[in-house]
């Protein structure tokens, strides 16, 4: 394979890693919300073992962060981390170097995690939802690819 050419990952598996939730009140009524959260980007690349195998990469998320009263700088309210992982596949004959090679540049970071971060937003949604946080506008844009690091 040619090292001027990046090699194309293929998204093959996204899940809920794991998700701790703390809301401290029952109902929230009209009381508006500042929502502070951060997503965090990690890259984990999983070499294929043998030929038959696969590579892969793991692109894991984080979300954290906390609801406060807005304009209120008193206590939180609620309190959340998530953490999400999609699984992306190379091709058999793609080798270890090459995808080292390519998670060098930036652009192909964001190529990867620009799949799975929308993913990720709307199942944070969700969650969210569920605890009471309705109308949330969780920005896709907050993208502008904090990434953790490559490992």
């Amino acid at each position: 394979m040619s090292s001027t050419i990046n090699p194309r990952a293929v998204l093959k598996k996204f899940r809920v890693v794991n998700a701790a939730l703390e809301n401290r009140i029952a109902g929230l009524g009209k009381t508006r919300l500042t929502l502070l959260f951060t997503p965090a980007i990690n890259f984990l690349l999983v070499p294929a073992t043998s030929p038959s195998e696969h590579s892969n990469m793991l692109v894991t998320i984080i979300m954290e962060g906390e609801a406060k009263p807005e304009g209120d700088n008193g206590e939180t309210i609620a309190h959340f981390r998530t953490t999400y992982e999609a699984r992306f596949e190379y091709a058999k004959d793609v080798e270890e170097l090459a995808i080292k090679k390519a998670m060098e540049d930036v652009n192909y970071q964001f190529e990867l995690t620009s799949q799975a971060y929308p993913l990720s937003v709307n199942s944070f949604k969700q969650t969210l939802a569920s605890m009471g946080f309705e109308d949330l506008s969780l920005p896709l844009s907050a993208l502008a690819l904090t990434a953790g690091g490559t490992n």
